[in-house]
């Protein structure tokens, strides 16, 4: 996870800015304010896990994609899915980003960023029955990101402007056939990580104007690029928005430090922030179940391989869904309809 890094790999090219903010945040006095937040359940007075507490009765249903490194050397990211009782972990595709995937609404197919050589990576769609991939894009740029539109047709992903910035990126879109290619956004700071609002209507993204006024915000946009506002105005660090299903809810990834990282959610009218009790140490990248009582998210102590957890969200407990001695980023929950998920 890099927001902070949770474990112990380098960063992909849609997260590095993390690593210039850090000193903006400490030193930050831009003068917004910090909203009134919900930190930890009745009786705690710390944010660790809460490790005593007993996991839920009611098991999810689905599948999770994530991202993990495997290679003892550290050098390539692979695709993976497992369903969420732990088994039938299954490796989709070799050298992707630890970058979120993007299922398809039908759950067949599965977006992600591949890298194609050194400094250039294409958005692929994987089929998760095969394995067989296609690439989407021939952009001869850096891409990254993919979201999914509710209805199948699109998908949003970050491209760098002019070809060889990695760290300056714009939300594009194109159909899901690989056709009707265009710019949504043609902003002044880089732009990643966005996520369809539940309707279509919107889009949600992290706005990253660190060089212009502080740290990264959470910004949401019409589908059609128009209509920008900010959604968090914050002066911590923030990234990696997933909408709740009823569509009023956005969840996210704030912290002030590699120490100091969670899962907070607000309402789409800017009110009502909290961080929400994960029951895991340092917990991110927030992926929220179809029925929205769950949350996939990384997780793990503080310089030790980050894994995936299930978290419950009307008790805040939670549970390991992987068991590894490798880093492992960004969960995506599957949709309801996920074909050969556990239903």
């Amino acid at each position: 996870m890099r927001l902070p890094c949770l474990g112990n790999r380098p960063s992909s090219i849609s997260l590095l800015w993390l690593l210039a903010t850090i000193p903006l945040v400490l030193s930050c006095d831009s003068g917004r304010h910090t909203p009134a937040e919900t930190l930890l359940p009745a009786g705690s007075d710390t944010g660790e896990a809460q490790s005593e507490l007993a996991p839920p009765a009611k098991s999810p249903s689905g599948r999770i994609a994530f991202a993990s490194v495997r290679d003892p050397d550290a050098s390539e990211w692979a695709l993976y899915v497992i369903e969420t009782d732990g088994t039938g972990e299954q490796m989709l595709m070799q050298g992707t980003l630890d970058d979120p995937p993007a299922w398809s609404p039908d759950g067949t197919r599965i977006a992600c960023a591949k890298r194609v050589s050194y400094g250039h990576t294409e958005i692929f769609l994987v089929e998760v029955q095969s394995g067989e991939a296609t690439q989407l894009t021939h952009l001869n740029r850096n891409t990254a990101s993919p979201a999914w539109s509710p209805d199948g047709t699109c998908i949003v992903f970050a491209c760098d402007k002019d070809g060889d910035d990695m760290f300056d990126m714009d939300l594009w879109a194109i159909d899901s056939d690989g056709g009707n290619l265009r710019r949504l956004t043609h902003m002044r700071a880089p732009s990643s990580n966005p996520a369809w609002s539940p309707d279509g209507e919107e889009i949600a993204f992290m706005y990253d104007l660190q060089s212009h006024e502080g740290p990264p915000d959470i910004y949401i946009v019409d589908a059609d690029g128009s209509n920008l506002r900010n959604l968090t105005n914050s002066p911590l660090m923030e990234a990696f928005p997933a909408w709740a299903p009823d569509g009023r809810t956005v969840y996210f990834t704030s912290g002030t430090s590699e120490e100091d990282v969670g899962v907070y959610r607000i309402r789409t009218d800017g009110t009502g922030r909290e961080r929400v009790t994960c029951g895991v140490d340092r917990c991110g990248q927030a992926s929220v179940s179809p029925d929205g009582e769950w949350l996939a998210v990384v997780g793990g102590q503080f310089g030790r391989p980050s894994e995936v957890y299930l978290v419950h969200l009307e008790t805040g407990t939670s549970r390991p869904l992987t068991h590894n001695a490798y880093d492992e980023e960004c969960p995506t929950w599957s949709p309801a309809c996920s074909a050969g998920g556990s239903e």
